[in-house]
């Protein structure tokens, strides 16, 4: 989880033809009762807000974030900025939960005060 790594966890699965990211998150929260897995809805779509009872932290920037590899590439880990239910996974694809800070959240990206003229 995020920088933790050692809390990190694999799960190796086999999964139907067109099943997506959400799918596979079900999956293994179904086959390990430890892994609970809660959902923000936004516009009838869900999206992981909290893993194992750790929770989006707005205020301190810490977001849960979704992440595909390809197993057999060199490439990092891209983004995935859709709902896990828009996403069909494909043959020997890596899903990855990170916890971590939103590029948003750095100090140059803070709000400065306004005052009308």
């Amino acid at each position: 989880m995020g920088d933790e790594i050692n809390v990190g966890r694999t799960w190796r699965l086999r999964m139907r033809a067109n099943s997506t990211i959400y799918d596979a998150i079900e999956t293994v929260a179904k086959i390990d009762n430890r892994q609970k897995v809660e959902y923000n809805v936004v516009d009838g779509k869900p999206y992981v807000a909290a893993l194992n009872g750790k929770e989006d932290d707005p205020e301190m920037g810490m977001f849960w974030f979704v992440y595909l590899k390809t197993l057999s590439s060199d490439k990092d880990p891209k983004i995935v900025e859709e709902s896990p239910v828009d996403i069909k996974l494909q043959p020997n694809q890596e899903i990855i939960l990170w916890y971590k800070g939103g590029p948003w959240s750095g100090q140059s990206l803070m709000q400065k005060p306004v005052t009308s003229p």
